[in-house]
């Protein structure tokens, strides 16, 4: 059974920014390559209600490490400023509430020898969203966006 997950807007995380300026500065770059789901993000007295992503996290909301991690699908871009990044989630996977989605990117180059900060995984941005509740049987497809 697949279940459209949803359209969603993600907050770039302070760590984002941060390695978007040194990317700038020094040319270490990073691509934004994997996705990860996390079971907390809602209100936990309104659980239709999410929460306000905050800009420090360093993961999704709840179980550190979240529910499941994947490579990201697919990349498109609805506008010259605007990447859209197709997370799915099969049958079986990330069952239970969900209530985060974070873009993870990965270190891929330096221009330093050796830099022990290749292949280093963060937090690019964070996305929120009332409680989803994901059963073994279902799909989840989402496009997270994210805007500068």
């Amino acid at each position: 059974m697949t279940i459209p997950g949803s359209d969603i807007l993600a907050l770039v995380t302070n760590q984002g920014k941060a390695r978007i300026a040194d990317m700038c500065a020094s040319g270490k770059s990073f691509k934004v390559d994997t996705w990860r789901m996390g079971d907390g993000g809602f209100d936990l007295n309104d659980n239709t209600l999410p929460i306000t992503p905050d800009p420090s996290a360093v993961d999704v909301y709840g179980t550190p490490g979240g529910v499941l991690t994947k490579p990201i699908s697919m990349v498109s871009l609805a506008s010259p400023t605007c990447p859209v990044f197709q997370c799915i989630a099969l049958a079986g996977e990330g069952t239970g509430p969900i209530g985060s989605i974070g873009l993870l990117g990965t270190i891929v180059y330096s221009p330093i020898p050796g830099d022990p900060e290749l292949g280093l995984k963060f937090l690019f941005a964070l996305a929120t969203m009332p409680i989803k509740v994901k059963i073994p049987l279902e799909v989840f497809t989402f496009q997270v966006g994210i805007i500068f």
